[in-house]
């Protein structure tokens, strides 16, 4: 069967494919021919931003041909930054553009008062009644913006299918608050609440009263930051939600009468399950709780496909900035062990990712963050947990780094394959150590751990420890099976681990690898506050796979001679040699030279950089020069030892070498 003659859905599949590859391999197939265009169009459009100038955009939009008409495809209309478009009585010659429109997305428009107004005035319009999803986010600032929105909603309530509700102790319509309209929307499959105390909140709002209100409900998302108690309640016995597919909650306390409300009217089998509670403490949760009924609900998220379980960092607030927070030791999350296991199953083709993270309790927290969480899907189990810094070294006179079990205690009796030593894939051990040098971890303690690491799990694809601290050593140490595992944060997603929360398991993580671990990890980053050749060799020498290395130094530790040696010759598959040149920043020299031997070839080259006489402390890329002398003579030029400093690079037969200043290209050196 020729491609073209495939149905319109398996193709689109395989183009959803090639972008999720790459955006720019996706374009080029539009040029192949008209009928890849037409069918590459309608998934490269579905989502249009609405910015810039309105006038330009109308004229784009009213010259479109039959064959070029990209509008009619798009199914999300995001408006960013539209303030040109105030004033301008122009939204219903735009809509029309658009008639598979489904998504108006106004969460970041600056003119989203004036959408909502023209919505509500034109809701029998083909292209507004045909609206699915109307995002608005939290610009809310007033009880007025507020109505203005809800009367846009209530507008479409016969035909809009996703509603999403904040500021609930608001009156919207004729003196009462939204959730008293909730029933007149006859067509609501999709709710979104959020019941902030910042934000006009119900004190007395009750999240399982308005999901009986809408029994054909398929996905629920409940943000509440108050208590709710259920004991009050008197559900419906005999109601059970047999649409619902999806569960979103983050509420301040989970407890016995929560899971038995699931038990008793959930689906038996639901797509997601997604749980986190914000002011409980960790160790205490799983004691409060009666341990039948817990095993029950486990059991309940069996069956689930997509299961977030997650307890975020308990803080008693004392003053507008201090916190006290509740963290784990050893001891106590040896209590979860049994639970964790039960929730993520023993599929041993599951591929497996841990993130621990130490710190202190009385480290300063400005916002909560997962103490603990644990995830699963149909392809990967993620788990993440905080350890307490201080406890860690008290158990372990002898050093935490000794052994990769301090940090991640498994069991030694369980039943369980996939979170096992033989089946864990990627670790993350990331250190905040406070204000005190008896808790920090030196690069020189972590070569015994990747030791340990390496000899304990054999199918790692993925390692990165790291320490991030203002007042002393500083380090990221990544090693990977692929370049975008150090250059973008390895396996993870989500925004850098130290500054905000955990990772976030990629979607392309799940593919398993089969070979040991020295095999796998051939991508290396160092990057540390300061270096010297005897950390860098001891740790390449544990590692002698490795394809690529990239250094990130801010200090580089000269010896007496003004003269540091990196023997990379052990690295015979280095095919790559990266090295940042950032530490010129602070260098009082006025030159350095840069001395690359190949061991292979028996050849040397040079490299100089040096600064005029006039600059005192700032290199400059343009400063860069290449020199093939063999000796300690550039021309006619001697070279001061007093002034230059000698960086000697040995390398067995690297084909390329590229010098790196302020992230952009200085040098590059070739195989010879």
């Amino acid at each position: 069967m020729l491609f073209h003659q495939l149905p319109f859905d398996v193709r689109e599949i395989i183009f959803l494919y090639v972008r999720t590859l790459d955006k720019r391999s996706l374009k080029k197939c539009t040029t192949v021919c008209r009928a890849w265009y037409q069918d590459i169009v309608p998934i490269s459009r579905k989502i249009f931003t609405l910015t810039g100038y309105p006038h330009e955009f109308l004229s784009i939009l009213a010259n479109q041909t039959e064959e070029r008409n990209f509008s009619g495809c798009v199914k999300t209309l995001q408006a960013l930054d539209d303030i040109n478009y105030s004033g301008v009585d122009m939204l219903n010659q735009i809509l029309h553009y658009f008639p598979s429109l489904r998504i108006l997305d106004l969460s970041r428009s600056d003119y989203n008062f004036a959408y909502l107004q023209y919505i509500t005035d034109r809701d029998t319009d083909t292209n507004i009644t045909n609206l699915e999803k109307i995002l608005v986010g939290d610009f809310f600032i007033d009880q007025a913006q507020y109505k203005a929105y809800f009367d846009c909603v209530y507008s479409l309530r016969h035909t809009l299918p996703y509603l999403e509700l904040s500021n609930l102790n608001h009156e919207v319509r004729n003196s009462k608050k939204a959730l008293c309209f909730i029933k007149e929307f006859t067509n609501l499959t999709e709710l979104s609440i959020k019941n902030l105390e910042h934000a006009a909140a119900d004190e007395e709002f009750s999240m399982f009263s308005v999901l009986e209100s809408i029994p054909k409900i398929t996905q629920f998302s409940i943000e509440n930051d108050f208590e709710e108690d259920l004991t009050q309640s008197k559900p419906t016995l005999d109601l059970i939600y047999s649409n619902l597919k999806e569960v979103v909650f983050r509420i301040p306390s989970f407890n016995d009468s929560h899971m038995k409300y699931i038990l008793s009217h959930f689906p038996k089998q639901l797509k997601k399950f997604d749980l986190t509670i914000t002011k409980v403490k960790a160790e205490d949760w799983i004691q409060k709780n009666d341990q039948a009924i817990i095993q029950a609900f486990i059991a309940y998220l069996a069956e689930v496909d997509d299961v977030c379980f997650s307890i975020e960092r308990f803080a008693e607030r004392m003053t507008e900035i201090d916190t006290i927070q509740s963290i784990f030791t050893t001891l106590s999350l040896k209590e979860y062990w049994p639970f964790i296991f039960d929730i993520v199953g023993r599929d041993p083709q599951l591929s497996s990712h841990i993130s621990i993270r130490l710190e202190e309790s009385n480290n300063v927290c400005f916002e909560n963050i997962s103490n603990i969480s644990i995830k699963r899907n149909k392809k990967q189990v993620q788990l993440n947990y905080i350890l307490n810094l201080t406890s860690l070294l008290q158990q372990n006179p002898d050093g935490i780094t000794q052994s990769i079990d301090n940090f991640i205690p498994l069991p030694l009796q369980r039943h369980n394959t996939c979170l096992d030593k033989s089946t864990i894939e990627s670790i993350e051990i990331i250190s905040r150590p406070p204000f005190s040098l008896e808790h920090v971890i030196p690069v020189k303690d972590c070569i015994q751990l990747l030791k340990s690491t390496l000899q304990e799990y054999a199918k790692l694809s993925y390692l990165h420890l790291g320490q991030y601290c203002r007042y002393s050593e500083q380090y990221c140490l990544k090693f990977g099976s692929k370049l975008e595992d150090i250059e973008h944060g390895g396996p993870y997603d989500e925004k850098t681990y130290h500054d905000t929360e955990p990772f976030t398991v990629g979607r392309k993580r799940y593919n398993s690898l089969k070979s040991s671990t020295i095999e796998n990890l051939t991508f290396t980053l160092i990057k540390t506050s300061s270096l010297n050749d005897f950390k860098l060799n001891a740790i390449t020498a544990l590692f002698p796979n490795i394809k690529y290395l990239k250094i990130h130094t801010s200090i580089m530790k000269w010896e007496r001679d003004f003269t540091t040696i990196f023997n990379l010759g052990h690295l015979h598959s280095m095919k790559k040699f990266v090295l940042d040149m950032n530490f010129l920043k602070t260098e009082l020299q006025r030159g350095v030279i840069v001395r690359v031997e190949y061991e292979k070839q028996k050849t040397t080259r040079w490299y100089r950089w040096s600064k005029p006489s006039k600059v005192k402390r700032q290199f400059k890329p343009n400063m860069f020069e290449l020199y093939n002398e063999t000796g300690i003579m550039f021309g006619a030029e001697k070279i001061d030892s007093a002034t230059t400093k000698v960086l000697i690079i040995k390398c067995f037969d690297v084909n390329e070498i590229t010098l790196l200043f302020d992230y952009r290209v200085v040098g590059k050196l070739m195989y010879p």
